[in-house]
Order: structure tokens, then sequence, then C-alpha cells
């Protein structure tokens, strides 16, 4: 009730429908407030103003038998000096004004949004959850992104066994941002990436003053062309670091990050196409654009050496994917 009290004005009428205690219509304050010891003194707690103010009613219930202390008093003139200002009109109702919306009248919207006022704006909501990923992933991001998955600094602060140097580098401290931002397995990953989608929107050799939140804000920001699509890319490639990661660890098998990237060109692959489509705006000197364009007069088998004939890294992804765009067009 606090909530909704707050958010209205009440202008008081015949007092039939206003609580006497509970409610703010006392020049905006609520008589429990005013003098909470002379409420807790009260035999009755839940009545209307009418009933109360009747013949000083509100008086007679205050039970004077019990600890009546200086204090009580004082509080109680306070509430009844209020109080003596009140003249209740017999011929109106009670109106309640919603102060949120300009007619006066309450509006569940205006309700819903009221629960969040004064709360921190997450970016959460466009870096990990509206980008496209396996659940699992972007549960994964939301951890990443809050500091809550288990490097080796994380455990050493509990005592518990841990890695103690990176992994993938086996030269700093593990830390998440030494990991997914730092590390140089991680930028020579990024590398591979970058060179893989012919953009110019990865610098890993700026993220040397980046910690994981300004590092991911460089890679999904306002600032970034098609920033959906590089959100989804931004957790890929970190799920498939932290499963390099993990395998280093735990089954103590290691992969070369050129290697890394290839297993996860079909993850990033899925997103690019999916996102695109979607939007319907590939940028004109993409691949993914040359993807887009060639399937619609390419067939399946269709030699596409020509299509990259200086890029044979490209050829080669066009040629791995048409099968994989005609799926997705269908």
């Amino acid at each position: 009730m606090d909530l909704f009290y707050s958010a209205t004005t009440i202008n008081l009428g015949n007092g039939k429908k206003t609580p006497f205690w509970q409610a703010p219509w006392l020049q905006g304050r609520k008589p429990i407030d005013i003098a909470p010891l002379i409420f807790g003194s009260s035999k009755r707690k839940n009545w209307k103003v009418a009933q109360a103010l009747h013949n000083d009613a509100w008086v007679s219930k205050i039970d004077l038998e019990g600890t009546f202390t200086i204090d009580h008093m004082a509080q109680f003139i306070d509430l009844w000096t209020l109080i003596s200002t009140i003249h209740l009109d017999p011929d109106v109702d009670d109106d309640i004004v919603w102060r949120l919306t300009a007619n006066g009248h309450y509006s569940a919207k205006s309700a819903y949004e009221l629960q969040f006022l004064g709360s921190l704006l997450s970016p959460m909501n466009k870096l990990i959850w509206k980008a496209w990923a396996p659940p699992k992933v972007k549960f994964f991001a939301w951890l990443l992104y809050q500091n809550r998955i288990w490097t080796a600094d994380r455990l050493a602060k509990r005592g518990w066994p841990n890695c103690g140097l990176c992994p993938l580098c086996k030269q700093c401290t593990e830390t998440h941002d030494h990991l997914f931002v730092h590390c140089r397995y991680t930028t020579r990953l990024w590398g591979f990436v970058k060179d893989w989608m012919g953009t110019n929107a990865i610098t890993p050799l700026q993220w040397a003053n980046h910690d994981i939140h300004s590092w991911w804000d460089s890679m999904t920001g306002g600032h970034v062309p098609n920033r959906k699509a590089m959100a989804s890319v931004a957790l890929l490639v970190s799920w498939e670091l932290w499963n390099e990661r993990n395998a280093r660890v735990f089954n103590a098998k290691s992969s070369l990050a050129f290697e890394v990237v290839h297993v996860e060109e079909d993850d990033i692959f899925d997103s690019m196409v999916a996102f695109y489509r979607e939007a319907r705006t590939p940028p004109e000197d993409s691949w993914i654009r040359l993807y887009l364009d060639q399937e619609a007069r390419l067939p399946l088998a269709a030699d596409v050496s020509g299509l990259a004939e200086e890029d044979a890294r490209l050829a080669h992804l066009v040629r791995h994917s048409i099968s994989r765009i005609k799926a997705v067009h269908r």
C-alpha cells in the first residue's frame, strides 16, 4: 500500500472510503506516521476517517491504562492539532487522484513503471539477452559480466584449489578481465575472428586498458555498426574461450587459436545470417552481403570459386555455407 499511496493524492470528502490510520489524508501524511505511539495504544486499528472523527471516536479508543508517556502526549497533541483543521463534507465522496497519469486515472502501465523508479538501467538486455546465442551462452555471459564465473582469482579468495596462472598464456594470474580481454591467446583469437569476418569493429590491439565492461561496450555499444550481430559474436567467442580454458584445466587438452575459431565459425555464421535476414540490412562490403546476394542466384552445387578469387579463405567459407544459407532462407 505504501507504493500505491506514494502515487496518489487523496481529496477527502465524507471520509467514508479513506482508512483513518494508514492513508495519507492528513495534509499528505498518514496518522500512523505522525503518531506511531498513539496508533500502538489505539484499541481500534482498522476504520475509516468518517468513523474515527465522529464524536472524536479515535480519542476514546486510546488505551490510557497501559504505558502513556510524555512522548505519547506529544504525539497526541500533534495529531489532534492536525485533525482539528479537518472538516468533512457529507455530500461529497472521497476522491483519489492517480498522479502518474495526465487525467488522474489509474493505469496498469503507469503502476508497472512506478515499480522501477529509482532503479539503475542495466545494459545487459541489449548486450546479452537480445543477442542471438543459445540460452546457456547467454547465461554464461550474464555471469561473466558480473564477475561471477570461477576464475582462479575468485577461487583463491575462498581458499579453494585453482589453476593459478592463466591456462591459455601461462604468464598472468587468471582473472575474468585477463582471460577474456588481455590474454595474448585471446587477442590472437580475436585477430583471427576479425580477419575471418572482414570487419574493423574488432580492435584487439586497443584493449590493453579495458576491463570486461568497457570491452563489452567497445564491442557492442551504440557506436558499433550492426551491434546486435557483434553482441552475438562476443557471446559466442567468449563462450568458446571458456570452453578452451576448461579443456586445458580439467582435461589437459589444448587447441590453437585458429582451431578455436574454426569450431566457432558455424555458430557465428548462424548468428550473423539470422540477424541480417531479420534486419535486411547487411553491410555493402561485408562477406555476409556476399553470402546473401549469391544465395538468390546460385544453385546448391554451384562453383563459387570465382566469387572471391583474391581471397581463398572467403571462397572456402562461401562454398562451406551455401547449403546453410538456403536452409535459413527457406
